[in-house]
Formats: C-alpha cells, sequence, structure tokens
C-alpha cells in the first residue's frame, strides 16, 4: 500500500482540549430489548485541531455526535463529556439550548432538511444571533451578512433573501456552515457535510472548514466515511465499528500504518490514483446488528485474520505505539505488508 500523503497544519493553532468524551455508552430500548448503539467511547476534541470519525453507515458515528449537543434524550447514557472542563451529563433543555449554536454547533449531511423552507436564509441566521448573542433585528441581520460573506458566498446581502429552495445544493451547505459558525462555537461538528455534493464543490467547503478552524482556533469533529477526504483533512482519526472506536491516532500514523482488519479493510476499499494496478478490497459480510452484537471481538466475524480467541474474548483497547490505540489481539503487526 503506497504511503498516504497528510498535509501539515499549523502548530500554532493547537491547544489544550475543549471537549473530552470518557467511556461513552448509549443504550436505546426497542419492542426486542435494550440496543447499544455506542459503547464505551473515549476521545477528545483539541483547539485548533480536527479529528475524523470515520466507519461504515450503522456504525455509531451520528449517535455520538447527537449526544454531543444533547439530542438523544429518549436514550440510556453512560460515561462523561467533559466541555470546557464542565460535566454535560444532567443539563437541563434550557442549558443545552444555551450551548447548541453558541459553544457546540453542528453543520449536518443534508441542509434541505436542516433549513427552514419559509424563512429566508438571513432570517434563519439572524435568529441564531439574536438568541444567542441577545442583538437586535437589524444588528443580527447585518452580522448575518457578515457571516455569509465570510463562507464566500457572492452577493451576501442579496443572498440573504433568498429562500433556501433558490440556492444550489452547494450554496445551501455555506449557508448552513455560516449559521453554525456565527456565534464563533469552540466546537464545531460536521456529520458528512459533504457527501451530497460533487468533487469540485467538496473541495471548496473542506478547505472553507480548514481555513475557519485555523483562524478561529475551532477545535473540529469531522464525520464521514470518505478516508480519502480524512487523509487530507484531519489531524487525528478515529475509527468507529458497531459503536466501539477500534483504532484511534495521528491521521499520518494510522493511515499509513494501520494495525486493525477493519482500518485496513477501510483503506483497501478507498480508490487511489496511483494505484491503478491494484484491484479494490472488499470486507466480507455486513455490519451486524447493534441488537445482535458478536461475542469477543465484534468484528471477528468479518475479519480474516481472526481466531478462536478473538470470537471469545474482548480485546482491550491498547497503545501499541506513541498515541496509537488499538483494540485487536493480532497488533501490533504489518497488516498492509
Amino acid at each position: 500500500m503506497s504511503e498516504i500523503a497528510h498535509a501539515p497544519k499549523d502548530v500554532e493553532a493547537v491547544g489544550a482540549p475543549v471537549l473530552s468524551v470518557s467511556n461513552l455508552s448509549i443504550t436505546f430500548n426497542s419492542p426486542a430489548g435494550p440496543v447499544r448503539a455506542v459503547d464505551d467511547v473515549s476521545f477528545s476534541l483539541a483547539r485548533g485541531r480536527i479529528l475524523g470519525l470515520v466507519g461504515e453507515s450503522g456504525c455509531g458515528k451520528s449517535v455520538t455526535a447527537s449526544s454531543l449537543l444533547g439530542l438523544v434524550r429518549s436514550a440510556q447514557t453512560g460515561g462523561r463529556i467533559l466541555f470546557d472542563g464542565h460535566d454535560l451529563a444532567g443539563l437541563s433543555e434550557e442549558d443545552w439550548q444555551s450551548i447548541r449554536g453558541s459553544a457546540i454547533s453542528m453543520i449536518f449531511q443534508e441542509p434541505m432538511t436542516s433549513l427552514n423552507p419559509v424563512f429566508t436564509v438571513g432570517e434563519q441566521i439572524a435568529e441564531v444571533l439574536r438568541v444567542h448573542r441577545r442583538l437586535s433585528r437589524a444588528q443580527a441581520h447585518e452580522q448575518a451578512v457578515v457571516a455569509l460573506r465570510r463562507v464566500n458566498i457572492p452577493a451576501p446581502e442579496e443572498r440573504a433573501k433568498e429562500y433556501p429552495h433558490r440556492l444550489s445544493g452547494g450554496m445551501r451547505q455555506r449557508v448552513m456552515i455560516a449559521m453554525a459558525l456565527a456565534c464563533e462555537p469552540q466546537v464545531l461538528i460536521a456529520d458528512e457535510p459533504t457527501t451530497a455534493l460533487d468533487v469540485t464543490v467538496q473541495a471548496q467547503i473542506l478547505a472553507l472548514i480548514d481555513e475557519l478552524r485555523r483562524r478561529q482556533g475551532t477545535a473540529v469533529l469531522f464525520i464521514t466515511h470518505d478516508l480519502g477526504v480524512i487523509a487530507e483533512f484531519a489531524d487525528d482519526v478515529a475509527v468507529m465499528y458497531l459503536g466501539n472506536i477500534v483504532e484511534r491516532g495521528a491521521a499520518a500514523d494510522l493511515l499509513n500504518s494501520p494495525q486493525h482488519p477493519y482500518t485496513l479493510g477501510l483503506l483497501g476499499s478507498t480508490p487511489k490514483l496511483d494505484a491503478r494496478a491494484e484491484r479494490l478490497t472488499v470486507i466480507s459480510g455486513q455490519v451486524p446488528m447493534p441488537s445482535r452484537r458478536p461475542s469477543g471481538c465484534t468484528f471477528h466475524q468479518r475479519c480474516p485474520f481472526a481466531d478462536e480467541h478473538c470470537a471469545r474474548d474482548v480485546p482491550p483497547h491498547r497503545e501499541i505505539a506513541p498515541a496509537h490505540w488499538v483494540s485487536c489481539w493480532k497488533a501490533p503487526i504489518e497488516l498492509h505488508a
């Protein structure tokens, strides 16, 4: 496997963790009984750094993100979420509303389901500013135009008067970013914000988030299934499978030397421009239902390296190299050799 390029980041922007998640678990009730969607997840977000959270659909990425905004109130949660040193567990809905969109913001995957079709985009951004910044209507409108200009929307004064359906997909996504960043949050959660966009607009959106991260020092949690995007964009990576983080570490180290078979499978299924003769690999089987979690290692039924030990015992989350953690009985080995 050829080495994956990784763009350097501004060292000056890096700071102490602004958000820390420790042993997070999220369980939903179902007719078949309790279903654990997230199981013992831990990670941290540092000021000015981008953490990529990757994995197949249904592995628990979006549920994890929603919990950071207090949006899984119907579920049973465990563990700790520390924001700026304060535990978010047990906050009232009123307290959460003061945090959402202000201290912690989120960019959703499909802006048309997040933007209100009966209000102009300027009105919707202004509403965020009026709620969290206590601005007058005129002041909020002025700042909404500034927010649109900041995300490189042309003629922002005119665009602010448009309704969402009058804008292109890429423009609507920029509006979502402008809304999320209007109050200069400390943490930005981006839940697959470029999935529905063409590659040209995707590159523009990624560059925009990276520029704003550098300028404002915002900590970014970037959720995606695309490791190609992560290779060019993230400082750190956490790989999620069936509600567990199975591998995490610095992006350059983890992507160039994967130590979990699932990470290896994801990388092998990513097309590469410099590897025309290589066939893409396929991860056999499907992600099990959370209500039917396998015994032992949750990946053992799809893993080409698994043995009886893997099927029987849950692997610990071990540090196999400096700042490189993995949950696999076979690590450390050169899986990509």
